[in-house]
């Protein structure tokens, strides 16, 4: 498996002409109408990320890339509407985005039922995440965990159980329209503390920036991301899930299993180096019904430009 990140702040410098070359107007426009320039950016580089993937394994120029067929139809559901998962034919993706930072998941296998999400360390989860998100074991986990651990550990939990969950979700195209709670995930105290030492008791903070302008400061270039975005573990952190969709035919409607991996990184401040960002991504892969458990690897790749994304995808 393949995770490609892209730092938004891509988008203000020299750079970001060659990810706009794979946009159309209506992408542009759609970008226009959103509310801040922050939204706007996380926007169009979530979309020019996903048709530079699509495009180098399509073999379609970027000038044809907005031409490129993005099924967003609904196989949930029969309102007709298109909030359903991306989907590109012949190309096996999920995307995920948060400030300052896109990626893309990716596997070569076209059968492989993947999702992906990434949190910032300073996110705030809606209040009653307890109660409304975990089922009844995580929720006995999370209560002694605020009990035996400081307030920083508990954070930890709940990025991780969140973006797992989302993960999860995100692959099997329900996404928030069922309750998170239906994923369990099989979460230990190895692995909180494994996060813990990865991410430290506290995030590092930047220097104050305009919410409304993420560029503000930014680099105007860079040769590559690779000395940018740092994996904070050299290795992911592993668990397992399993989701069952709501329904009352169980037969008809089988338990769904998933191997998890988290992958926490930290996009430094060039200006100001003691300053990062840390994020916490999670990948979620569907074992096979039948056969052997997947083996799932993950690999981090930052990109600078569509040429090393097509230059990765094409190896």
């Amino acid at each position: 498996m393949q995770i490609f990140a892209l730092p938004t702040r891509t988008m203000y410098g020299p750079l970001r002409f060659s990810w706009l070359s794979y946009l159309g107007l209506a992408e542009q426009q759609h970008a226009a109408q959103l509310p801040t320039p922050a939204a706007a950016v996380s926007y169009l580089s979530t979309q020019a990320l996903m048709r530079a993937m699509a495009a180098a394994r399509l073999d379609v120029p970027s000038s044809a890339a907005s031409e490129i067929e993005v099924d967003r139809s609904c196989t949930l559901c029969t309102s007709g509407k298109k909030h359903g998962k991306p989907r590109i034919a012949g190309v096996n993706f999920n995307m995920s985005q948060v400030n300052p930072l896109v990626v893309g998941a990716f596997s070569r296998n076209p059968s492989t039922v993947l999702g992906v999400d990434i949190e910032t360390m300073d996110a705030r989860l809606f209040s009653g995440f307890a109660r409304l998100a975990l089922s009844d074991e995580e929720r006995a986990f999370y209560e002694r965990v605020a009990q035996e651990h400081p307030a920083s550990a508990l954070r930890l939990l709940s990025l991780a159980l969140w973006t797992a969950k989302e993960a999860v979700l995100k692959a099997t195209g329900h996404g928030l329209s069922v309750a998170p709670s239906l994923v369990r995930v099989q979460f230990s105290e190895q692995l909180l503390d494994a996060l813990e030492a990865a991410l430290g008791a506290e995030s590092p903070k930047g220097p104050a920036r305009d919410p409304e302008d993420p560029g503000a400061g930014a680099p105007e270039s860079t040769d590559s991301n690779e000395e940018l975005l740092k994996d904070l573990t050299g290795e992911t952190l592993r668990a397992s899930a399993t989701f069952r969709a709501p329904g009352d035919d169980t037969e008809g409607n089988p338990e769904r299993a998933f191997i998890l991996r988290w992958v926490p990184v930290a996009l430094p401040d060039e200006e100001h180096p003691k300053g990062a960002q840390k994020m916490l991504i999670a990948l979620a892969v569907e074992n096979p019904a039948e056969g052997d458990p997947a083996q799932v690897e993950v690999e981090l790749l930052p990109v600078a430009t569509p040429l090393e994304l097509k230059r990765l995808l094409t190896d």
